[in-house]
């Protein structure tokens, strides 16, 4: 009864804003002294943050950029980073956001599709990419950031003032580029409404509370990627978010133990190193009551072994750039029964579908599936995006008839468990039967020496193998023998159709910019391997599946 009566008061409450910039308006006239930020440059409040904000729009607004505007940004995460996302939500302009790990070549690309009317960057990471936009596009406002840069004059030279703009929730807000995961980013976008949806299913599920005030938030995640949904449950409850130097595992850590954080927002990767990491007690994280952990399905052993370390302040959510979160949640207390991990078949799952959501798993002719039958994942979501830009082909194959194909490979439990196995391209197969890699690297990582897992089918043969990270406690020793005793390991638990035909051990598995392992990346690793290997005349040829393993 308490449950559903925070959950209407605080429907109620988020029926005001409209769009995100009005959410924004009301927490810089309702929290002026509480400190909003915390990132590498230093400290500012909520009237601090408003007033730069406001300067960078009456100067935005003054060079004739407004609502629909493309505002093209290449920052690392500080000041810079919030106030550009605040600037353009307040003129409605289209905020096209890049990282500092996206080719040049891709955002000059991007300039021929879609021409920005500004540029927003810091110099150490896009001066070149400036300088082109300057010949190719001289009309291209260029503002480069840092105490002598323009972007500094042009907040100093300016009053603050708010955007008279007339802003609707189906104007697009933001375009961006997924991550790679799926193969060759694509830009999407979304409008205001989309955003401001998702806050409110964020606000209600993971219970942020406007006006308690007493949250600080550490982001683990990159704002420009997963990061960026804590911005406004941040703004909304008149807490604190606090940007890390970097997105390394012991950057963030310092930082949640520095500052008495009561959130942080990681991914399963960084869950694992914190896990391996020698020096990090229970006691350091203390502070925590909330982890929210997303981007990727996490191994059940490690979640275990987290839960049994921190206790029960896990909190999964399932979302994608098409689809913003949350579609489904793993509720903290959904992890565990009574003082021990909920069983495996839970900790594997990505939750229960939330209120306002439905999911249907369906073959690859769109027919829907029972219960209990793997097919792929589709979502109705009033959080599903607006569409590719520039691509209403691609537009058309992902959106049908109000359903996003996400092209994950899944299937409902009768109990209303949610499980994400693999992405359809990632499936592999052998002897006609096929392989599910998620639940290979599961039954690795029960395993006492595995770190990280990822199965791949190796460039250039048919071979499945096994690349993992070892944990802090198994470096240094005989890695080829460890290599032959996990394939041993994973034959004994194993069908034989999915037993890896090698194991490969790498210091550490590659990660992407947004601190998450990609199978391309895997593969590209292993391939660069083989190729170092064969150049040195020194590839082993055994027979396929009687090979036993290598390593370092």
């Amino acid at each position: 009864m308490l449950d559903s009566a925070y959950r209407l008061g605080l429907k109620v409450f988020l029926r005001r804003f409209r769009v995100p910039r009005d959410l924004a308006r009301y927490a810089f006239r309702r929290y002026p002294d509480r400190t909003v930020l915390i990132a590498p440059r230093g400290r500012l409040t909520y009237a601090q943050l408003e007033d730069r904000v406001l300067r960078l729009v009456a100067g935005l607004e003054r060079a004739g950029i407004g609502k629909g505007a493309p505002l093209f940004s290449l920052l690392r995460d500080d000041w810079e980073q919030v106030e550009v996302r605040l600037a353009a939500a307040e003129i409605g302009a289209l905020h096209v956001p890049f990282h500092e790990a996206v080719p040049p070549r891709q955002i000059l690309d991007a300039a021929q599709t879609l021409t920005p009317a500004a540029f927003i960057y810091d110099p150490a990471l896009g001066e070149g990419i400036a300088k082109r936009l300057a010949g190719e596009h001289p009309e291209v406002l260029l503002l480069d950031v840092g105490a002598e840069g323009s972007y500094e004059r042009l907040i100093a030279e300016h009053d603050p003032r708010q955007s008279t703009a007339s802003i609707s929730p189906e104007e697009p807000a933001s375009l961006g580029f997924t991550s790679g995961t799926t193969g060759k980013p694509k830009a999407l976008f979304v409008n205001h409404g989309v955003i401001l949806t998702s806050l409110k299913m964020v606000a209600v599920n993971v219970r942020f509370t406007p006006g308690r005030g007493a949250e600080v938030v550490v982001l683990g995640i990159p704002l420009i990627g997963a990061g960026s949904g804590a911005l406004y449950p941040v703004l909304v409850t008149g807490s604190t978010l606090v940007l890390p130097p970097s997105y390394e595992t012991d950057d963030v850590l310092r930082a949640i133990q520095v500052h008495q954080a009561t959130r942080t927002f990681i991914t399963p990767s960084q869950l694992i190193d914190i896990l391996d990491h020698p020096e990090c007690d229970p006691s350091d994280l203390r502070s925590l009551r909330n982890v929210i952990y997303g981007t990727a399905p996490i191994p059940a052993a490690k979640l275990e072994e987290a839960l049994r370390r921190f206790g029960p302040i896990f909190q999964q959510g399932y979302g994608m750039a098409e689809v913003l979160p949350p579609v489904s949640l793993l509720q903290m207390h959904e992890h565990v029964q009574g003082r021990e991990p909920a069983p495996r078949e839970v900790l594997r799952s990505a939750g229960r579908v939330v209120p306002g959501v439905e999911v249907r798993i369906v073959d690859d002719a769109g027919n829907p599936l029972p219960v209990g039958e793997v097919g792929e994942i589709l979502v109705r979501s009033p959080t599903v995006f607006s569409g590719y830009w520039g691509r209403p082909d691609l537009t058309e194959q992902v959106l049908q008839d109000g359903w996003m194909r996400t092209g994950d490979v899944g299937y409902l439990s009768k109990e209303g468990w949610l499980y994400v196995l693999d992405r359809k391209q990632d499936l592999l197969q052998r002897d006609g039967q096929v392989i599910y890699p998620r639940l290979v690297e599961e039954v690795a990582h029960d395993h006492p020496a595995v770190k990280e897992a990822c199965v791949v089918a190796a460039p250039e043969s048919n071979e499945h193998v096994l690349c993992l990270s070892l944990r802090h406690g198994y470096r240094g020793g005989n890695v080829v023998g460890l290599a032959a005793e996990i394939l041993a390991f994973m034959s004994s638990r194993l069908e034989a159709y999915q037993v890896p035909d090698r194991v490969e051990i790498f210091e550490e598995l590659p990660r992407s910019y947004l601190r998450k392992v990609l199978r391309r990346e895997v593969r590209q690793a292993l391939g660069a391997r083989q190729r170092a290997i064969a150049d040195q005349g020194t590839l082993g040829r055994g027979e396929g599946r009687e090979r036993k393993g290598s390593a370092l």
